[in-house]
């Protein structure tokens, strides 16, 4: 089973109805392949990548994290595309959710950590869940980190 996050080779496009500029990304979490569109507005490229390289450290070193593969914070809303992942033992759990006005336009990484909740308040819930191994996580990040 595989584990990567990316974005697709290419310019943000801004051809989207509120005009916020967008790059394309696929999540690979075992089989299942999803796609995904991040506003560049508020995090660049380079930023989305960094906190998905620093989510998977943390996940591999404390056991819980979480990749954001959209954010958008201005003065009247905030929207946060949010994958929730929890290591047990040899396991990785992952949950894809969307907040809505939970953020602030200055939110930083280490604040996005507050966020997650036990697992116990996702599991059960009417919430996609996926698993790979852990090995597969540490695979992503030495690719990344070469």
């Amino acid at each position: 089973m595989s584990f990567s996050i990316s974005f697709d080779s290419g310019s943000p496009s801004s051809d989207y109805e509120d005009g916020y500029p967008r790059m394309m990304g696929t999540i690979t979490i075992g089989a299942a392949v999803e796609r995904f569109a991040s506003v560049t507005a508020m995090w660049n490229q380079a930023t989305y990548e960094r906190q998905w390289r620093n989510a998977a450290r943390r996940l591999l070193d404390e056991g819980v994290a979480l990749l954001c593969t959209d954010f958008v914070a201005d003065r009247d809303q905030s929207s946060c595309d949010l994958w929730y992942m929890y290591r047990e033992e040899e396991t990785v759990y992952i949950y894809n959710v969307f907040l809505l006005d939970e953020l602030r336009p200055d939110t930083a990484f280490k604040d996005l950590y507050a966020l997650i909740p036990l697992r116990s308040e996702v599991a059960g819930e009417d919430i996609s869940e996926w698993t790979v191994p852990v090995g597969a996580v540490q695979a992503w990040l030495h690719s990344t980190s070469a």
